[in-house]
């Protein structure tokens, strides 16, 4: 059992990097700020020309082009990440809305997820499957569910089909920092249901903590 613990250990290591992020800004000056904006604005255009082309419609109060560019500008100037959520067909914006933050969790969850299994498989192939398989699947679902809280809604997109359904286009920000402490969350509420023993929850634990400023 050790030698899973340890396998994953490093594992979660790697885990706590999977995504990476814009590294944050302390400070800008004026001139960078400027170059941000500038940019941000010409992309924002160009963005919304097309989504507009399309028949999407912005759900927050003000032009499409400038929420998408102050949605650029935000995410280049704190360094947070950017995620996408999509949805289709469905009769209202409410089961839209709930669909693609499900969806966006999940697959968050499931790309940290796979890189634990990745490495675990490497690391030793005299593994019990089925412990790892256990451990991994749990941390997945914890860590979907930990990072669900984590998503802030950026803006959002639709449009109305003419069989009366609609589709919806979500853009989330996910701080570093707290999705490092939500993966951290996951790996406690996943050893604990597992009944680790101390040592190595504290090795695990100190393995996603030292990659904080990574993450």
């Amino acid at each position: 059992m050790k030698n899973i613990l340890k396998a994953l250990a490093v594992a979660l290591l790697m885990a706590a990097t999977v995504i990476p992020a814009t590294a944050k800004k302390p400070f800008l000056s004026e001139k960078e700020q400027a170059k941000i904006e500038k940019a941000a604005e010409k992309e924002a255009k160009q963005t919304a020309k097309e989504k507009k082309k399309e028949g999407w419609k912005v759900e927050q109060t003000g032009l499409m082009e400038n929420i998408i560019a102050r949605h650029i500008v935000k995410r280049e100037t704190e360094g947070l990440q950017d995620k996408i959520g999509a949805a289709n067909g469905l009769k209202g914006r409410s089961s839209c809305r709930k669909k693609i933050r499900n969806d966006v969790s999940n697959e968050y969850a499931r790309d940290v997820s796979e890189v634990i299994k990745g490495v675990v498989n490497s690391k030793d192939r005299h593994l019990d499957g089925d412990e790892a398989e256990d451990f991994i699947g749990q941390y997945e679902t914890r860590l979907a569910a930990e990072i669900a809280g984590e998503l802030v809604e950026s803006y959002s997109l639709y449009k109305k089909k003419p069989d009366g359904t609609f589709d919806m286009e979500i853009h989330y920000f996910i701080d570093p920092d707290r999705a490092h402490a939500a993966k951290l969350r996951a790996a406690r509420n996943t050893m604990e249901l597992q009944k680790l023993d101390e040592e190595w929850c504290k090795s695990i634990s100190d393995a996603i903590n030292g990659t904080r400023d990574e993450d």
